[in-house]
């Protein structure tokens, strides 16, 4: 019996601090947070089989994930929605993957960005990313998919799991002598969308910082490189089209030196016009449509997380207005 009691106590003492240092994480805003890493990604490829015939499906990069308000569309349309992007990597792996999966029968709408639709370079900055994580998708055992799913119960409910306030990073800053850390400006949601506060982001915050990754890391297709581009996403949109899937391809809205610079590197008429005469999709240009401008922060490249919702209900009514519902 004195043990039972000892171990009473110690769980007692053991649950005093861990609720203790909760309340101090939580009220640094330090959580609860998710990770945007390849488990909360095949979670939600996981959980887009279970609407396959209804699904909306969110393809791309950043752009794409910042841009999008996952629940404004999924409440406008009425139809379940997933975002898929992947921030720096091409989607033309999600792209086949749904291309060839029989379960998957609703919508895509696939953002092209010209670094990572038109570029040589590619593979500088891809890394392969949405392949790595396709495959990580589909080497999960039914256990690990409950296992993982419960990892995110948890992370989504406690501050203890917050990669904001991961061991090494608050150590580092109690160590030097500045208390807990800040949040990360960058926060990621159970539906993968993305709220980005660029008052507080580190690096370059301007329109030049954009602009400088291009020059580093963009080379244009050769005629003949893109020829075969064009003609592998058509193959895997003509087998969506085949089983039912309406395929929308979206050039979400840059401006200033980014847009200047992607239009000398990627002219419209040489790269998007080519990919829409010979792709059986609906082609959306933010150029097109006026009320799709003035959303912009202030890197030039990606839509402002405190406008994203206003940006979402506006892209939706133009996509509505070319067919989607």
């Amino acid at each position: 019996m004195p043990w039972s009691r000892t171990w009473l106590v110690a769980l007692a003492l053991v649950a005093i601090i861990a609720g203790s240092w909760e309340f101090e994480l939580r009220n640094a805003g330090l959580g609860p947070r998710y990770v945007d890493d390849r488990a909360l990604w095949a979670d939600t490829r996981h959980r887009l089989n279970e609407h396959g015939t209804d699904a909306v499906a969110l393809l791309g990069a950043s752009r794409q994930q910042r841009a999008i308000d996952v629940q404004t569309i999924a409440e406008t349309l009425h139809r379940p929605v997933f975002q898929l992007a992947v921030e720096g990597t091409s989607a033309l792996p999600t792209l086949e993957n749904l291309a060839v999966d029989p379960r998957f029968r609703g919508t895509v709408i696939y953002s092209i960005a010209p670094a990572f639709s038109y570029n040589r370079m590619l593979s500088k900055t891809d890394e392969g990313n949405q392949a790595k994580w396709l495959g990580y998708y589909h080497n999960q055992s039914l256990i690990e998919r409950v296992e993982q799913r419960l990892r995110l119960l948890v992370q989504g409910a406690l501050a203890l799991r917050s990669p904001d306030a991961a061991l090494p990073r608050v150590t580092a800053s109690i160590l030097a002598g500045n208390g807990l850390p800040q949040p990360d400006f960058k926060e990621t949601f159970h539906d993968r969308s993305v709220f980005v506060d660029y008052a507080r982001q580190t690096g370059r915050k301007d329109r030049q910082g954009i602009v400088d990754l291009y020059m580093q890391n963009t080379e244009p297709y050769s005629a003949a490189e893109f020829r075969a581009v064009i003609n592998y996403f058509a193959t895997l949109i003509d087998i969506l089209r085949a089983k039912g899937v309406d395929v929308y391809i979206i050039r979400l809205p840059s401006d200033g030196q980014v847009l200047e610079l992607e239009k000398q590197l990627f002219p419209d008429a040489v790269f998007w016009d080519a990919l829409e005469n010979g792709v059986d999709a609906t082609f959306v240009h933010f150029e097109d449509y006026p009320e799709l401008q003035g959303y912009l922060s202030n890197d030039g490249s990606h839509i402002e997380s405190n406008k994203s919702a206003a940006f979402t209900q506006a892209l939706i009514d133009v996509l509505q207005r070319n067919g989607l519902h």
